[in-house]
């Protein structure tokens, strides 16, 4: 749950601060911000959390241009979000000119957009910041602020399922675990009827006989806050597969494409374990992305047997958090990206 603190600067004002956190899920009661008339006044409005974020976390707002032309970030000249904890701020305001920022338009066709923001650090409010610069945006409403638990990472096997899909023969039993950033947090199991089918961090499907959607929710105690979900596609490989051996070898060869005979260790701690199996040999490349879009680590493996593995120390600046861990071949094509939990 949320509680609120309004504060507005003499030149700027906030109406109905508490909209902004009265869990309204149709989106129709909002504050508005707006600097006034007065060149480069400003206005803020700071929202409180129960307790503070676990690292991953995130801050979701649903906004609306007042007069409800189209936004983009570009648009949102002055505005930002100044995360802290207790009294002291945590990093910079966070502004639309970097890349923590993200905006989409929310279905309906009334021009309100979801905007995430991914805060590096613990955080326990937000101050919500709008003005003080030429040309800034003069009106916002806000409709919603709620923050997000980092999703779960769903894997199946140890093999890594960010492609979202999971092979399994008819009516063979299967595995799926997901892991989370914090350890502490609680995992559920959905269907694609999104009915509740488990909890905890695997969830086991004795016989597997029809394909569909299963999703990993994250929860924390005391928290009525979610995450948002990591979805996984179970396809069945038919009996009918597995008439003759020569049919057998060949669809070996098509699921061993599609994983490229790569793992990788999931969650990573102090190294990461990685292994490229059945590829050609050459020089491969792996490349260590932040969610932000930044490069953290990059690394050439000269791969010269068909069953490569190496263990790479954990970069130095790394954070606690989720990162992209792609792969390029000999030809500097990405072959394989995984969605991986660093501790």
């Amino acid at each position: 749950g949320n509680s609120l603190v309004n504060a507005a600067s003499s030149t700027g004002s906030v109406t109905l601060p508490w909209n902004a956190v009265d869990n309204d899920p149709s989106f129709n009661t909002y504050s508005t911000l707006s600097t006034g008339a007065q060149l480069l006044s400003n206005v803020f409005e700071t929202v409180i959390f129960e307790t503070p974020s676990q690292p991953g976390d995130s801050v979701k707002l649903v906004i609306q241009d007042p007069g409800g032309s189209l936004l983009n970030l570009v648009a949102l000249k002055g505005f930002a979000i100044q995360p802290y904890l207790g009294n002291t701020p945590v990093g910079s305001p966070i502004t639309n000119s970097g890349s923590l920022l993200s905006l989409k338009l929310l279905p309906g066709g009334a021009n309100k957009y979801e905007l995430s923001v991914a805060i590096p650090s613990s955080f326990d409010r937000i101050e919500i910041l709008m003005g003080g610069v030429a040309d800034a945006l003069s009106g916002l409403r806000v409709y919603d602020v709620e923050r997000v638990i980092a999703a779960p990472v769903i894997t199946s096997n140890n093999i890594d399922v960010t492609n979202d899909t999971v092979y399994v023969y008819y009516s063979n039993s299967l595995e799926i675990d997901a892991a989370t950033l914090n350890s502490s947090d609680n995992i559920r199991w959905y269907n694609d009827e999104n009915a509740q089918v488990g909890s905890g961090s695997s969830y086991f499907i004795p016989s597997v006989v029809e394909e569909g959607w299963y999703y990993a929710e994250a929860t924390r105690n005391g928290c009525t806050e979610t995450s948002s979900t990591h979805a996984v596609y179970v396809k069945i490989l038919s009996p009918q597969m597995l008439n003759t051996q020569t049919e057998k070898n060949r669809l070996h060869r098509e699921i061993q494409e599609q994983v490229k005979g790569i793992s990788i260790q999931n969650p990573a701690t102090e190294e990461i374990r990685i292994k490229l199996w059945g590829l050609e040999k050459g020089n491969y490349r792996l490349d260590v992305i932040s969610l932000e879009g930044r490069l953290i680590y990059s690394k050439q493996m000269p791969v010269s047997t068909d069953r490569y593995s190496e263990s790479i120390p954990k970069p130095g600046n790394m954070r606690t958090g989720i990162y992209m861990v792609s792969i390029y071949d000999k030809s500097n094509t990405r072959i394989r990206t995984f969605k991986v939990i660093f501790k």
